[in-house]
């Protein structure tokens, strides 16, 4: 076998890279419209992004070293390949390029939606006191000098995520992009913003699943700019598509589930704390004709428990806890001592690694018993962790 193996000249350069991919993510990268991107090189993570997912580099080393050769390209004629020591050419022959101890393996992660929600509460909200500005160049400049804003590209940098992940994350924190920075409204500034859009359209007598999207703006325009129905909208919509309605007009259709759960968080955004009677009967009073208050839409939004006097709900989101799975839990357990799983997929679901179910990530930091997740019990003390 002798003279087989032969060094290449660009063997001692240590310009190469070995990526292990699975055949799955090798065939998204080959594709003809793949785009891609590593991301956070200069940080402790390094990140391969992908139009709709995320991959975490890690360096794996070897005890082995891994010897690597080009593919040989077999439409060059035999004459004229190496020759060997003797002068004949070598068919047999294998050039070692490189060497390597180590290499890369990727890992596909679910971006933090509370990395992103905390870079956006580091800018100020858009409140009235900006809308009342006039959105002008020079107004933003006064009204927000000298804070930090973001916009998409800062934010995909920020996160290391893909374009199509980070605008889920936005969708779902609602957040808006204004003169080109994404924001957060104000709590007070949302409730007026989408109560008025809702009035609007109520006083029209505008079927619910067919807004004209064009009408609304127009008798809206006077208190709030296109952009900002258009916002409120699509809060409310069942879907971000818009589809042709009468005379042309494009029209958007509404969730009634989304606006009921609209008008009972604003009576939590005025007191925190609800008993059931009172819920039930202030929420239906506010809802528009032909929707009904319903408590399984509160999941996520409202906690129960059952006091001394009656029954009541108290406003909590997953955004009001801590992002850690193990703080969260600790936090639950303090307002209700024991929970089904599926009460706490809306708490608990953004905080899945990738590949992790919900009961996984949940038995982690709590026990079973009968069918309820409860706090581990260590040494006398009850403890989510």
């Amino acid at each position: 076998m002798e003279g087989r193996l032969a060094f290449g000249a660009t063997y001692a350069e240590n310009r190469h890279l070995v990526l292990e991919v699975t055949k799955d993510m090798l065939a998204e990268l080959e594709k003809a419209d793949s785009v891609f991107q590593v991301r956070g090189l200069n940080k402790e993570r390094a990140y391969l992004v992908t139009k709709d997912k995320t991959y975490e580099i890690q360096s794996i080393e070897s005890s082995n070293t891994q010897l690597l050769i080009k593919k040989r390209d077999e439409s060059i004629q035999p004459a004229k390949r190496l020759k060997s020591a003797t002068g004949v050419p070598d068919t047999n022959r294998i050039v070692i390029e490189a060497s390597t101890t180590t290499h890369m393996a990727l890992r596909e992660t679910i971006p933090s939606i509370y990395t992103l929600y905390q870079l956006l509460r580091t800018s100020p909200e858009y409140s009235d006191e900006e809308a009342e500005a006039g959105g002008t160049a020079s107004a933003l400049r006064d009204v927000i000098a000298g804070a930090k804003l973001y916009r998409f590209d800062d934010l995909c940098d920020a996160l290391h995520c893909s374009d199509k992940e980070l605008r889920k994350y936005l969708r779902m924190l609602h957040a808006i992009e204004i003169n080109g920075f994404w924001r957060l409204l104000s709590t007070a500034f949302a409730d007026d913003l989408i109560e008025f859009v809702l009035a609007t359209i109520e006083m029209n007598g505008w079927a619910f699943d067919s807004v004209p999207v064009s009408r609304c703006v127009e008798d809206v325009k006077a208190d709030y700019p296109a952009f900002l129905v258009h916002h409120a909208l699509r809060l409310l919509c069942k879907s971000s598509s818009e589809g042709a309605g009468a005379n042309g007009n494009k029209t958007i259709a509404l969730d009634p589930a989304k606006i009921c759960l609209f008008k009972a968080e604003l009576l939590f955004h005025k007191k925190s704390t609800i008993s059931d009677r009172q819920l039930m009967n202030e929420w239906g009073k506010m809802l528009p004709q032909g929707l009904m208050p319903d408590r399984n839409l509160l999941g996520g939004v409202a906690i129960e428990s059952k006091t001394p006097e009656g029954v009541k709900w108290t406003y909590v989101t997953h955004l009001m806890l801590p992002a850690l799975a193990a703080d969260r839990m600790d936090a639950l357990f303090e307002l209700r001592p024991r929970w089904k799983l599926e009460d706490l997929r809306p708490y608990m679901e953004c905080l899945r690694d990738y590949g992790e179910t919900l009961e996984q990530l949940v038995l982690k930091h709590a026990r079973e018993v009968d069918g309820y997740c409860v706090p581990i019990v260590v040494s006398g003390l009850a403890m989510a962790r």
